[in-house]
């Protein structure tokens, strides 16, 4: 029914579904997806993307209109007309300008003048959302009709269902234990060099090519367009690229190649951020992915042990405490680390709660991407 105080004939409330990292949100949402009367207008689409959209009609209206042009209740229209029913895979906000656009343009769509009826999956509880956020103050609004909209449910899972064991294909390559990347180098290019070449199925690759995303060129080093592309992790990842970018990468091919992934380092924690953010549009999209990599990827999110004199500085800079009292700590943790327990908790890779999702969702769909499963579906070029 409506939102309470409007009687019958009003729009259904949505449904905000959260839960762990892997507990079957996404499926139980394709199942609602693939149910709907077709005399609906329905639409699914990961939040990344729809704030890409939204970002990008608010650009394209202030272009045309001015600065001053409120775009929100445009954009807002523009989409309810799209579809009656909205699915918003992996509901989150972490940015102020994304919770300032997003306050008005739910509060519009939940009107009883659009009617719009949203489904969100989600990591977090709607009270969490958006938590210690800039001007959050101003968001609460936002969460409180999205629960006053919505039925909201948590799904409780013991079982993270992506990490059952299926089959491998062997599409990611790790060195023997005792050895690093360079040790087996011949080895690792060729095992890229053979997925590509399935990919591809043999067709010829080309270098440098640009990709036009929002009007900018990035450079694929090599790819089969519209098929496959390869990149190293330094040309993936130390590029200023974005989720925008990312998305329009994996969009544009359904299969990805990526070499000489290595530990990745406290020091570099936007280089992490990005090949998580990578991941998720990999994973959205349905990519299909061969690696080669320093460490198997549970092992990959932490450092090796560093030298004696160099973790005493890591351990300031992180806890704050003297070398003296916190080093042996340090060491034993450093030895000890797992990502099923001590890595979530630690500090030193992950600074927030939102940052420790997003590792746990990164590694929880790795382990699905390498199934047979995974790489058996269609690919649609």
């Amino acid at each position: 029914m409506g939102s309470g105080d409007e009687g019958p004939g009003t729009q259904p409330k949505g449904i905000y579904l959260y839960g762990d990292v892997g507990c079957g949100k996404t499926m139980l949402m394709d199942m609602f997806y693939s149910t709907i009367p077709t005399h609906l207008t329905k639409k699914r689409i990961h939040f990344h993307a729809f704030m890409q959209d939204v970002h990008k009609r608010n650009f394209q209206l202030h272009q045309k209109y001015g600065r001053d042009y409120d775009t929100a209740p445009a954009i807002a229209s523009a989409i309810a007309r799209e579809a009656n029913v909205l699915c918003f895979d992996e509901f989150q906000v972490t940015d102020v300008a994304d919770a300032m656009i997003l306050r008005r343009i739910i509060d519009i769509l939940l009107s009883p003048s659009h009617g719009s009826v949203i489904f969100m999956t989600s990591n977090r509880a709607p009270d969490q959302l958006y938590k210690d956020g800039v001007q959050r103050a101003s968001f609460i609004p936002c969460i409180e009709l999205i629960k006053h909209q919505s039925h909201v449910i948590y799904l409780k899972s013991p079982t993270d269902y992506r990490k059952i064991d299926r089959p491998s294909q062997g599409t990611y390559f790790f060195p023997p234990t005792g050895k690093d990347l360079k040790d087996v180098l011949p080895q690792a290019e060729a095992h890229a060099d053979r997925w590509f070449n399935y990919f591809s199925q043999g067709k010829k690759p080309e270098f440098d090519v640009e990709l036009h995303i929002w009007g900018r060129p990035v450079t694929i080093p090599k790819c089969v367009v519209g098929v496959v592309a390869q990149f190293t992790f330094q040309e993936l990842c130390y590029r200023a690229l974005s989720a925008a970018d990312y998305l329009e990468i994996t969009r544009n091919f359904p299969c990805i190649v990526i070499t000489e992934i290595p530990l990745l380092s406290v020091r570099e924690r936007d280089v992490t951020r990005r090949f998580i953010t990578f991941l998720d549009a990999a994973y959205e999209s349905g990519a299909k992915m061969a690696v080669t990599a320093e460490r198997p990827f549970e092992h990959l999110f932490t450092d090796e042990i560093p030298k004696y004199e160099d973790t005493a500085k890591i351990v300031k800079e992180v806890t704050n405490k003297t070398a003296s009292t916190a080093l042996p700590t340090a060491e034993k943790k450093a030895k000890e680390l797992d990502f099923e327990g001590d890595l979530l908790e630690s500090n030193e890779l992950f600074s927030g709660d939102e940052e420790r999702f997003a590792f746990a969702r990164a590694l929880s769909r790795l382990k699905q991407m390498a199934s047979k499963e995974w790489h058996e579906r269609e690919i649609h070029y």
